[in-house]
């Protein structure tokens, strides 16, 4: 697969293009978790989880890794790691990534879990970046079109703070996050996370930058029904639409609307046009 991805193939459209295998590499790798974005330039990103001898989610110490279409997807970079995990002893791992990126900028962001000794269902109170018993948020970013990225940078004291007692777990929901395009909020970065709580279900939070990734922060948990990996849409009067799974498989759609840029969010609702069909989702919207 990774060899007919690397020469330059003209397509139909529609037809696919494996860009990775189970047991790809050395016969023990397995891949789950995908996220496309397109660069500044033009250039097509893809990144996914590389879970070495299992499919397992964290703390299986996962990879990071990436490849890059520079043709409009004829062909594909060979694959590379954006961050490595490390087996036993001092187990850690990166999973579930997801792209942002700035285009007014060019810098491109890739939120990720790093990952010790927990999970999401058994992640510990605390923002310690040290702390092995807590599932981390981290962020990477790219100047040159995703070609190298900086080293993680953990964000979990940011994005937590005023519910250190109450948000014990967190995750950047995989795929790929927004930039505002219009409006009182032109140009602010949104992240979204799943988060889990002392005091009950699921929340759904927007983590925003208003300073092009210089810093980070979570806007309020929308709560009121159990939430599950969520993404937002920004809306043509400059709204921002959340699109949530359901966290009981309840069997459609949550829906939730923001007007303050992803802040604050009104009442959820279950969108009956919308059938879940129990999975991580993308919402996208057409231009113009």
């Amino acid at each position: 697969a990774d060899d007919a991805a690397s020469t330059p193939t003209e397509r139909k459209d529609g037809e696919p293009l494996l860009l990775a295998t189970n047991k790809q590499i050395g016969n023990t790798d397995y891949y789950r978790i995908p996220a496309i974005a397109q660069a500044p330039n033009g250039w097509i990103l893809a990144a996914w989880d590389l879970r070495p001898k299992s499919a397992a989610d964290a703390p299986n110490p996962n990879s990071i890794v990436q490849r890059i279409s520079k043709d409009g997807g004829k062909s594909w970079t060979p694959i590379q790691y954006v961050a490595q995990g490390k087996n036993a002893p001092e187990r850690y791992g990166y999973s579930d990534p997801s792209y942002v990126v700035d285009k007014e900028t060019g810098e491109i962001f890739l939120f990720f879990v790093h990952s010790y000794n927990k999970g999401f269902a058994d992640s510990q109170l605390g923002v310690d970046e040290s702390n092995r018993n807590v599932l981390h948020a981290v962020v990477v970013s790219s100047k040159d079109n995703g070609e190298t990225w900086s080293k993680p940078r953990d964000i979990t004291a940011d994005i937590t703070k005023g519910y250190e007692n109450e948000w014990k777990s967190r995750f950047a929901t995989s795929g790929a996050g927004i930039q505002l395009k219009y409006g009182k909020y032109k140009g602010r970065l949104i992240q979204q996370y799943a988060v889990g709580r002392t005091t009950g279900s699921n929340a759904a939070v927007s983590v925003y930058s208003d300073d092009h990734g210089k810093t980070w922060q979570a806007g309020n948990p929308v709560t009121g029904m159990l939430m599950d990996e969520n993404k937002v849409v920004e809306l043509s009067d400059g709204r921002v639409m959340l699109n949530s799974r359901p966290g009981n498989g309840s069997g459609y759609r949550r829906v939730a609307i923001s007007k303050d840029g992803g802040v604050n969010y009104g009442t959820v609702k279950n969108e009956t046009q919308l059938p879940d069909p129990n999975n991580n989702a993308q919402i996208t919207r057409a231009f113009p």
